[in-house]
């Protein structure tokens, strides 16, 4: 992941297991502590962050890290080889419509024509 974060919290506990039972708390780290992301994980509905610290690596709960923002560059895709400005695609654009579709057209206009010729 290796993302980083910022303790929010005064004495978060970091633990040697995401579970807050009793005894496996390794170190508290203070308010504005920086920690290194290296993944994040849900047990029991409770968010854990498995953090690296100064030596020490454990959990702490991901509630009282906030995360730094990942950087423009990251979240927007790159293009490799833009087109130059002056290009000008192949393929022409069709300014009339297909034969078909004016068939469709003369069929239905006939049609109605028909129809109103006998509704008179």
């Amino acid at each position: 992941m290796s993302d980083h974060g910022t303790v929010t919290s005064e004495g978060l506990n970091l633990r040697s297991a995401p579970s807050f039972k009793p005894g496996n708390i390794l170190d508290q780290l203070k308010r504005g502590d920086r920690v290194e992301i290296v993944h994040r994980i849900i047990i029991g509905g409770n968010d854990w962050l498995r953090v690296k610290y100064h030596n020490e690596e454990g959990y702490v709960a991901a509630t009282f890290v906030k995360l730094d923002p990942k950087p423009a560059t990251e979240t927007i895709p790159h293009i490799i080889n833009p087109p130059p400005p002056d290009f000008v695609p192949t393929q022409p654009v069709p300014t009339t419509p297909p034969s078909h579709v004016a068939a469709w057209c003369i069929v239905a206009f006939l049609i109605v024509a028909g129809f109103l010729l006998v509704l008179r």
